[in-house]
C-alpha cells in the first residue's frame, strides 16, 4: 500500500485581487512538492474571482502534472461556497485525480 505525500494549504481572512499573486504562487510550489495537496478554505471570509481564477488554475496545474489538489473539508467555507456557486462551478470540481482514477 502507497503511502500518499499531502501536504495542507490553510488559506484566511478576505482574499482578493491583491492576494492573488502570493497564493498563486505558494500553490504552485506545494503542488510541485507534494502528490497530494489539501485547500482548506474553511477560514475564508470572502473571496473574489481572481482567486477563483487562481484556485482552477492550481487545480489545472495538478492535474497536468499528475498530482492531486482537492478542499479538505469539503464543501469549502460558506464565502468560497457562495462565489462558486454565482460562478457556476459544483464543489465536485475539487475531487481532482482521486475520482478520475
Amino acid at each position: 500500500m502507497q503511502v500518499e505525500d499531502s501536504y495542507t494549504v490553510s488559506l484566511q481572512g478576505a482574499l482578493n485581487l491583491r492576494d492573488a499573486p502570493a497564493i498563486r504562487e505558494q500553490l504552485l510550489a506545494a503542488i510541485g512538492e507534494h502528490e497530494a495537496v489539501d485547500l482548506d478554505l474553511s477560514g475564508v471570509e470572502s473571496i473574489d474571482v481572481a482567486l477563483v481564477q487562481v484556485l482552477l488554475a492550481a487545480r489545472k496545474s495538478a492535474d497536468a502534472n499528475g498530482r492531486i489538489l482537492r478542499l479538505a473539508p469539503s464543501p469549502p467555507g460558506e464565502a468560497c461556497g457562495v462565489i462558486f456557486a454565482r460562478c457556476g462551478l459544483a464543489s465536485d470540481l475539487w475531487n481532482s485525480q482521486e475520482t478520475q482514477g
